[in-house]
Parts: structure tokens; C-alpha cells; sequence
């Protein structure tokens, strides 16, 4: 298995200070705690999904997403 391109525990750090940047007004009234978590684990799942077509592509096996 090869090497992930990122660190995923300083991805995750990343995107939580993504959503604790949103201002306060609209956190308030627009996002919860479990939206922002949604957000994390849909770029958590996106990245995974471009490595794993990168490892699956390496292999000669079709990929996921084109």
C-alpha cells in the first residue's frame, strides 16, 4: 500500500479551523455542530476518494470517479 498524500490528523485540524472561522451570526442561526462535522467527513471522504483512485489507478484496477 502506498504512502497517504496528506496527514490526515492535520487534515482534520484544518477543516475544524475551517468551520470555527465561520462568524458567529451565521454558525448561529445556519450551522450546527453536526453540520460542521458533515462538512469535515465529506472532505474527509473526497480526499480519500481521489487517493484511493490514485492506489487503484497505480494497480490497474478502474477507478472510482472519473
Amino acid at each position: 500500500m502506498t504512502e497517504p498524500l496528506y496527514d490526515v490528523e492535520k487534515f482534520k485540524k484544518h477543516c475544524l479551523a475551517l468551520v470555527d472561522m465561520t462568524p458567529p451570526a451565521v454558525s448561529a442561526r445556519h450551522l450546527t455542530h453536526d453540520t460542521g462535522s458533515a462538512l469535515i467527513e465529506a472532505l474527509l471522504f473526497a480526499v480519500g476518494a481521489v487517493e484511493g483512485n490514485s492506489e487503484a489507478a497505480s494497480r490497474g484496477i478502474d477507478p472510482i470517479f472519473k
